[in-house]
């Protein structure tokens, strides 16, 4: 008995050996699924890429790649001159993205057939985008930055680059915006017999150095800022006056906020003040020489929505993709975000506070008798006054 006992323990000695040794080789062979946050090597990632194809083929660190002479040929094939096969590669965060697909899809052609006199050329750069969550401003705002921070590393002008959507969402407000920041934007046809001679697989939105909130700087962070207000036109000139203090308060409505996935939300918006008059009340009650707004920024054009965050000097709101808008306050500004119970207290904003310099204020509901039906939450007055006074004693009152 006892002899089976020692063989079952040795045995089961031998079986985590090999266990761990194996997760040890995968560990150590392949890219890490996901770098510490503290780090974003974007300027390492472009001095030593991996070239293949005659150099048709070049990849980024394993987030992006560039492709030249590239046919689209579906919505998830794409097809490179290269005589031998296409290389192996891997690109992180595999399964949210679509990089790893459309790399095991890639298929080779021969480098003799790139001068085929029946494809049409397109000249300019263009990055191919799969967007995912279309009709939130912060993801989309990834996005965004995406293509310009790889414009910037690739001496690229940003305003002159191509998008191509390769993907199925609905239309979305947010579109007009990527038609003002870069220059031809359109969806991917299969009957258009093409050939990108700078084809770009672009970083995907959720690994985007904004959505990275450890990191100590975004890089190109002010950079983005400046070239998204040019586009827009619109001056970024405000100077601190306590006397004329302008406070904007971002009220949350229900709305279909993706209609992609109605079934799932239906238009029934999180996140929202159960007393707007209330909080309005009480933050003329401590800025009592200030002008307060209230604003819906679904129902406001880009343009509209960047002139009124780019002249207020507190910005109020529960946390949402609203509150992105922090990236466009003045830098002398205060930023104030709230949660509900139910929802954890994000960095998100914080995170883009810190990058730009703002100053930020925090607070989470924890009384259960403040939330309410419908994702309603009371915010208190005492908490209100408090965080406005703070503002206003940081900022105001030498």
């Amino acid at each position: 008995m006892m002899m089976i006992r020692r063989f079952r323990n040795q045995h089961a000695v031998l079986l985590a050996i090999v266990v761990i040794g194996t997760i040890c080789i995968v560990l150590f062979m392949s890219p890490k699924p996901i770098r510490q946050e503290t780090e974003y090597p974007l300027d390492e990632w472009v001095r030593t890429p991996t070239i293949d194809c005659y150099g048709h083929f070049r990849a980024y660190g394993h987030e992006f790649a560039w492709l030249q002479y590239s046919h689209i040929l579906s919505n998830t094939t794409f097809s490179v001159p290269c005589d031998s096969k296409v290389p192996a590669y891997n690109f992180r965060y595999s399964i949210e993205g679509p990089l790893q697909m459309w790399m095991g899809n890639l298929m080779p052609y021969p480098t003799a057939y790139i001068t085929d006199q029946d494809s049409h050329y397109v000249t300019a750069p263009t990055f191919v985008i799969k967007r995912i969550e279309a009709h939130n401003l912060y993801h989309t705002l990834c996005e965004w930055m995406n293509v310009f921070l790889v414009s910037k590393v690739m001496k690229l002008n940003a305003s002159l680059v191509d998008i191509v959507w390769i993907d199925d969402r609905p239309p979305s407000p947010l579109d007009d915006t990527w038609t003002v920041l870069f220059d031809n934007v359109y969806i991917y046809k299969r009957d258009e017999n093409l050939v990108y001679k700078n084809l770009i697989w672009n970083i995907i939105g959720y690994n985007s150095p904004i959505n990275f909130h450890n990191l100590p700087a975004a890089p190109y962070f002010e950079d983005f800022r400046d070239f998204f207000l040019k586009a827009y036109g619109v001056s970024d000139e405000k100077r601190l006056d306590c006397n004329i203090l302008k406070i904007t308060v971002i009220l949350r409505k229900d709305y279909m906020t993706h209609p992609e996935r109605k079934e799932l939300f239906n238009g029934l918006v999180h996140r929202k003040f159960k007393n707007e008059d209330e909080i309005v009340d009480n933050v003329k009650s401590v800025f009592t020489q200030a002008t307060v707004e209230t604003v819906i920024l679904e129902q406001m054009s880009m343009l509209d929505q960047l002139k009124v965050m780019t002249q207020t000097d507190v910005l109020i709101g529960m946390h949402g993709a609203g509150m992105s808008h922090v990236m466009f306050l003045p830098a002398h500004a205060a930023v104030f975000e709230i949660f509900p119970q139910y929802w954890g207290f994000l960095r998100h904003f914080k995170a883009f506070a810190r990058w730009r310099g703002v100053k930020y204020f925090g607070w989470k509901n924890e009384d259960l008798k403040n939330e309410f039906d419908g994702f309603y939450t009371y915010i208190p007055s005492s908490v209100v006054r408090e965080h406005c006074q703070k503002i206003l004693n940081w900022r105001c009152m030498w």
